[in-house]
């Protein structure tokens, strides 16, 4: 199944791609040059970029770092609705367990797949930070601009975005596997070395994180429209604003 995309952002890529070929030329006019007589020469890629490829200045870097930072952004995009859909399988996986040795539990599955939703998350928004920084930086928005404003109000929603998610299960705040904390304030450990008893927290960890389900089950595909409808509100603001053709 395809990944869910969002317009507006691959319509960005679209058009940070074109602009591209323009900056290309201008900044290596050599490698260009030579990558259209290899091209006209119908030489296989590999003998296009042994030829072509020495002749790089490195002037193009800096656009190749903002189209480097927009792919990662598109990129984590896709793993976390992927995530997310294979979050919502873990009934499906419980009724019909996949056949490996020892069995893929239900248990296993759901937990496996929360965990790895919070962090595509947080390694989604440390990403989409990092592309407004490269289009300030390509851009060399003066103070005053319209521009610098708007990546400066994105910014600040991101930031209270992922904190919102942070209250959940921040990835650095939180130094404990989640649940931990209530065995803490309860005085869990303590009491049950006091009355002898030896239960083994690891293997009942799962079974008791099952507890709090219905709770993830609703907080993570909200959680996941929610990022969602932040970045298809992000990406037509700049595409209105983006002076494409400047981009250095």
């Amino acid at each position: 199944m395809p990944h869910s995309h969002i317009q507006s952002m691959d319509e960005f890529w679209d058009r940070l791609w074109q602009s591209g070929g323009n900056r290309l030329a201008y900044d290596e006019p050599a490698f260009t040059e030579r990558i259209g007589a290899c091209k006209k020469l119908n030489l296989p890629y590999g003998k296009c970029c042994s030829e072509s490829t020495p002749l790089l200045t490195g002037r193009f870097n800096g656009f190749a770092n903002l189209l480097e930072a927009l792919h990662e952004v598109r990129y984590y995009w896709k793993r976390l609705s992927e995530v997310e859909r294979l979050f919502r399988a873990a009934d499906q996986v419980g009724a019909n367990p996949h056949e490996v040795e020892p069995p893929i539990t239900e248990n296993e599955w759901f937990i496996y797949h929360l965990d790895y939703w919070w962090q595509v998350t947080y390694s989604l928004f440390e990403r989409f930070n990092k592309f407004l920084t490269q289009v300030e930086r390509r851009l060399e928005v003066p103070q005053n601009a319209e521009l610098r404003t708007y990546l400066k109000e994105v910014k600040q929603a991101a930031q209270k975005t992922s904190d919102l998610f942070g209250k959940g299960r921040h990835q650095i705040a939180h130094h404990s596997s989640q649940g931990m904390q209530g065995l803490k304030a309860d005085h869990v450990w303590e009491t049950e070395i006091a009355l002898g008893i030896a239960n083994d927290k690891v293997a009942m960890y799962d079974e008791a994180f099952m507890l709090h389900r219905d709770f993830y089950e609703e907080r993570v595909p909200a959680y996941t429209s929610m990022i969602r409808d932040f970045l298809d509100m992000v990406f037509p603001g700049l595409l209105l604003r983006v002076p494409f053709d400047k981009i250095r």
